[in-house]
């Protein structure tokens, strides 16, 4: 069986045969976008708390940096931060965009 073969026997296949047909369809694809919806929604909520938290903890690790001298540990703080810094951009993009980490 050729590609268009097969491609025609499954339009024929999903075509509705009946008028309650269409109407199950469209039930079933009401259903199916309101979840995306909520799901989208929770996301978003989950996004936000994430960027909460990273802005909790560059706040943390920028008063641990005041209180240090200059020396291989505050370096290593200053590495954790920008490590932070970099997770808390990557989130606030994929907000912006709609993407989901």
């Amino acid at each position: 069986m050729t590609k268009q073969e097969q491609s025609r026997e499954w339009s024929l296949r999903l075509q509705p045969r009946h008028p309650r047909d269409c109407l199950a369809i469209f039930r079933i694809f009401v259903i199916m976008s309101r979840l995306l919806f909520v799901q989208i929604d929770s996301r978003g909520d989950s996004v936000d708390k994430k960027i909460g938290r990273l802005d909790q903890e560059l706040a943390k690790y920028r008063d641990q940096m005041k209180k240090m001298r200059d020396g291989p540990s505050k370096n290593m703080v200053k590495q954790k931060a920008l490590r932070v810094l970099k997770q808390k951009r990557m989130s606030v993009l994929l907000q912006r965009f709609g993407l989901d980490v």
